[in-house]
């Protein structure tokens, strides 16, 4: 299994993509040792497996991609971190190609694109397949194959909110820097894998 997350700038199929994550990870990887240290070093684990892409987005706006204001001073009030991974434009900004194709390699190389994708929502999977076909390109995952976190943790965690669940042992305010691809990827597993 794989999950995913893009950061974008706007809530349109069509806009601009910012960054990317993808991450592997299977629901037998819950240990059972669920100390907060243990916790900690997994939630680390996931983020260090994660295959990230940060995108040009000069390029998409010239491919009919949108943002909008409003996402764009959403973006000024999130943590500096997170402006620095996703929102800045920097010189090693990958062209849309270049990312999908990084993307693709990593699903490859875990298993291929007949597997269930996780994502928070349904705009990631909106986004990333405009995305492709942007470029000419098919999605590189079928369909039907998406499946949505919030849905799954307000169904199996006994105190759900919002979509999200609590972690006993786990403070994402302590350790997650949020609305970084990789790291918003590494939570939601957590969130699975112990509330399954």
């Amino acid at each position: 299994m794989m999950m995913f997350d893009l950061e974008t700038l706007g809530t349109e199929s069509t806009s601009v993509v910012l960054s990317a994550a993808i991450t592997y990870f299977d629901f037998s990887d819950a240990i059972e040792d669920d100390s907060t240290e243990n916790l900690v070093s997994e939630y680390n684990r996931y983020v260090m497996t994660s295959c990230f892409v940060k995108f040009n987005a000069v390029e998409q706006r010239d491919l009919g991609r949108v943002d909008t204001t409003g996402t764009k001073e959403w973006w000024i009030k999130q943590s500096q971190m997170a402006r620095e991974m996703s929102f800045y434009a920097k010189p090693d900004d990958l062209s849309v190609a270049e990312g999908i194709a990084k993307i693709n390699s990593y699903i490859n190389a875990h298993g291929g694109p007949n597997q269930i994708v996780w994502a928070r929502g349904s705009l990631d999977q909106m986004c990333w397949d405009s995305l492709c076909r942007s470029i000419g390109q098919e999605p590189l995952v079928r369909y039907n194959m998406w499946r949505d976190v919030r849905t799954a943790i307000d169904l199996l965690a006994s105190e759900s909110k919002g979509g999200y669940a609590l972690i006993p042992g786990f403070n994402p305010d302590l350790h997650v820097v949020k609305h970084i691809p990789q790291n918003d990827c590494a939570l939601d597993i957590m969130e699975l894998l112990y509330h399954v």
